[in-house]
């Protein structure tokens, strides 16, 4: 049986950035994740300024595709919606990766099935034991399958299903259309 104090079921920016947070206050944890990274993220890839200082990230050196914007245009239902301010556009494929290399955490790539609590400690798939367990794995997460559930169910009209495709596109707007 694995040990550590701190178990994080999930790997992409929660997971890595709490990992990197606990990294930074010598607590013991490691991440265990499903999916083998760089993996497709079917979502929007927007950081703020303020998540970069947040994650200790260093614009000028961030190793991957990155545009800035001094302003968010977002159409939806007719309406236009305008918000001022420096926002970062990125790759989720590229930036999950980068942020989860950064978190200096071991990653064990796992698919978790079954989690019970054991006295003051969390068992995971009779392979991994932890006295914390954070659930990090997003819609589908285990630890909240698992504890929260029952008492917290979600919404069915919240659930939004996406379908993202890149394609090469000759870029002659400087607004990104979302």
């Amino acid at each position: 049986m694995i040990e550590s104090e701190v178990i994080i079921v999930g790997g992409g920016p929660a997971g890595s950035s709490c990992a990197w947070k606990l990294g930074q206050k010598d607590v013991e944890c490691f991440i265990l994740e499903k999916k083998e990274f760089p993996r497709d993220k079917l979502c929007g890839g927007m950081v703020s300024p303020g998540v970069t200082k947040k994650l200790n990230i260093d614009i000028e050196n961030y190793p991957h595709s990155l545009l800035t914007f001094d302003s968010l245009d977002i159409h939806i239902f007719g309406n236009h919606i305008k918000f001022k301010g420096t926002i970062y556009s990125i790759r989720r494929l590229e930036f999950d990766h980068w942020l989860l290399k950064h978190s200096g955490s071991k990653i064990t790539y796992h698919t978790v099935k079954n989690i019970h609590k054991d006295g003051n400690r969390y068992v995971i798939d009779d392979q991994y034991r932890c006295k914390y367990l954070i659930g990090a794995g997003g819609t589908n997460c285990p630890a909240y399958r698992t504890f929260f559930k029952e008492s917290c169910p979600k919404h069915p009209l919240s659930l939004i299903v996406t379908m993202e495709q890149e394609i090469k596109y000759e870029w002659k707007d400087k607004r990104c259309m979302i």
